[in-house]
C-alpha cells in the first residue's frame, strides 16, 4: 500500500511540475515564435486554461497521497514543509486559473466586433495583465514544486 501511495504522490507531483516546465520552456516560446501575436495569445490562453484544470487535480492527488502516506506510517521527512508547500501551490494554481476567468467569460459570451473606443483598449490591457499575472503565479508554483520534489527525495541533510 505504501508503494502505491508513493507512486501516486510522485506521479501527481511530477505530472504537475513536468506540465509547467513543458509549458514554460517549450510550448509558449514556440507558439510565440511561429504564430502571429494574436493567434499565439489565443492558443496560449487555451492551452493554459486546459492546464489550469489539470494542475489543481494533480495537487490534490499529491496532497491526499502524502497525507495517506503519513497516516500509513511511512517515513516522511520534511512532512509539514511538503504539506504546507503543496497547499500553497494548490491555492496559487487556483488563483492563476481564476486570473484567466475574465477572458474565459468574455470569450464564452461571443467574439465582439473590433471597437476602437478607449474602454475596449482598457479591456484588452486588463486581459493581458491577467494573463501575465497567471503566468507569474504558475512560475512560482513551478519553483515551489521543484522545492517539494527536492524535499521528497531527501532534502537538505541536517
Amino acid at each position: 500500500m505504501v508503494s502505491l501511495l508513493s507512486f501516486i504522490y510522485l506521479l501527481s507531483l511530477v505530472t504537475w511540475i513536468g506540465g509547467l516546465t513543458l509549458l514554460f520552456l517549450v510550448v509558449s516560446p514556440s507558439i510565440y515564435r511561429i504564430l502571429s501575436d494574436e493567434l499565439a495569445q489565443t492558443l496560449d490562453y487555451h492551452i493554459h486554461a486546459t492546464f489550469s484544470m489539470i494542475a489543481p487535480a494533480c495537487g490534490v492527488g499529491a496532497l491526499v497521497s502524502l497525507i495517506a502516506l503519513a497516516l500509513a506510517g511511512a517515513p516522511a521527512g520534511w512532512l509539514w514543509a511538503r504539506l504546507g508547500l503543496l497547499v500553497v501551490m494548490i491555492l496559487l494554481a487556483l488563483n492563476a486559473s481564476w486570473s484567466l476567468q475574465p477572458r474565459a467569460i468574455s470569450s464564452a459570451a461571443g467574439a465582439e466586433a473590433f471597437d476602437p473606443r478607449p474602454d475596449a483598449e482598457e479591456k484588452a490591457r486588463r486581459e493581458e495583465r491577467s494573463q501575465r499575472v497567471g503566468g507569474h503565479l504558475n512560475g512560482l508554483v513551478l519553483l515551489l514544486g521543484l522545492i517539494v520534489l527536492w524535499l521528497s527525495v531527501g532534502g537538505p541533510r541536517i
